[in-house]
């Protein structure tokens, strides 16, 4: 006689999977220990390919996922991402990260990105089965409202706002206090223009959840969209508080905090900045930038100590990335942050150092150190590829008193930038 299934098995049963691992073998295992949840091993694909996990995704839609979070230069989420436009159905479909790192950091990005499951390496058969049972636990027999909640985001990705939030609606009354059905509802009645009934099922998605990572960020987009920047900032600051912080909400704050002057927090978000682990280039530009804005903030206000930090960590982020380094070093120099300058010089990468960008405020400071021989030098290199200013000859002129040049040299250089820069 032939046991009955268990409901994890019932609910896997048929179901398709795609294991993605940089390891080949260690996914060829993980497949193995998936057959006691009722997946057949001829269902289960493995790679350890980025690319080619994108193109079976695409062809196989496997309802189950589990990609490892770091795939060399690619990322697990944004296969997480293509899951999810794969097989929208979420109490058919789940999602599971691989990942090192259980991190507040990490689980802040996973939160973001609605993944089910984190499974920790080095992994047991028993930390994968509680990671299976716990994130799939409400897909075995789903209440009527998760089921009108699935109903409903049918609805809004089929471009039917009335009818999803009419599903929506039917769902919060049989449970009022699904945090995510305020927030897809929110959408449904943005999309029908109703934007203060969005905002009010926003905040009503907070009572009933006041940490949840939907509504807060719903309301966040909410505010922006509408130019309430003030808004937007203070809702992004409790995203911020509330939730694990990642890489894109650190750049919302980082934008909002320039935008309404709040030039103050952007030192504490660098300090945060410091644990995530950020490869993507638009929020170190934004970082710098921020930075760059704080200090010149903080130098206005008498602040120097508070200015050089923020300047400091600017060119801590830029060197480490390769951006921005022109615009950090010149404003070194308008700050006459001398010495800081010359340091920050000699570590900046050499095809930096030879942009125009560079040579005209390293001509200041050649000035501030006296090197008025290799200021010289340097001004004619720039006159000779016609990247001169007036500032040159003035510095040119300066240098050439101070070595006692002649006269006639003097002059000349006068005669020469009166010829080029007539006013």
């Amino acid at each position: 006689m032939s046991r009955s299934l268990t409901p994890i098995e019932q609910y896997f049963k048929e179901k398709k999977a795609l294991i993605v691992d940089q390891s080949l073998a260690a996914a060829r295992s993980l497949r193995k220990l998936l057959s006691p949840f009722g997946l057949s091993p001829e269902n289960v694909l493995v790679t350890d390919r980025y690319e080619e996990a994108q193109k079976l995704i695409a062809q196989f839609q496997p309802e189950l996922l589990i990609s490892e979070m770091n795939l060399g230069k690619s990322s697990g989420l944004d296969l997480v991402q293509q899951h999810f436009e794969a097989v929208p159905d979420r109490l058919a479909a789940t999602s599971i990260i691989l990942s090192m790192d259980s991190s507040n950091v990490q689980l802040g990005t996973l939160a973001e990105f609605q993944v089910d499951g984190v499974l920790l390496k080095p992994y047991t058969i028993q930390t994968l089965q509680e990671c299976i049972q716990s994130a799939v636990a409400a897909k075995l027999d789903p209440p009527a409202y998760l089921i009108k909640f699935e109903e409903g985001k049918r609805e809004l990705r089929a471009s039917n706002p009335e009818k999803a939030a009419a599903l929506f609606e039917e769902g919060l009354r049989e449970n009022s206090k699904h945090a995510p059905t305020y927030a897809y509802f929110a959408q449904a009645s943005t999309q029908l223009a109703d934007l203060e009934k969005a905002a009010m099922l926003l905040k009503k998605g907070l009572q009933a959840d006041p940490k949840s990572y939907l509504c807060m960020n719903g309301l966040f987009e909410l505010y922006l969209g509408q130019k309430k920047y003030d808004l937007a900032y203070e809702t992004a600051t409790l995203l911020y508080e509330k939730n694990p912080p990642s890489a894109n909400r650190l750049l919302d704050l980082v934008r909002l905090s320039i935008h309404c002057s709040k030039f103050e927090d952007i030192l504490s978000y660098c300090d945060r900045f410091k644990s995530i682990d950020a490869t993507e280039t638009t929020l170190n530009r934004v970082m710098i930038a921020g930075l760059l804005t704080s200090s010149r903030y903080f130098h206005h206000r008498k602040q120097p100590e508070r200015a050089q930090e923020a300047l400091k960590d600017a060119a801590r982020i830029s060197l480490r990335t390769d951006l921005l380094q022109a615009e950090v070093f010149r404003y070194m120099i308008e700050n006459q942050s001398f010495e800081m300058a010359d340091q920050f010089y000699s570590q900046m990468q050499e095809v930096v150092r030879k942009k125009t960008e560079v040579l005209l405020p390293r001509l200041e400071l050649l000035f501030h150190f006296k090197d008025y021989g290799q200021l010289i030098t340097l001004g004619q290199t720039l006159v000779k590829g016609k990247n001169d200013t007036p500032r040159v000859y003035e510095l040119m002129i300066e240098a050439s008193k101070k070595l006692n040049r002649s006269e006639q040299v003097i002059q000349n250089l006068i005669l020469e930038a009166q010829s080029r820069h007539r006013s």
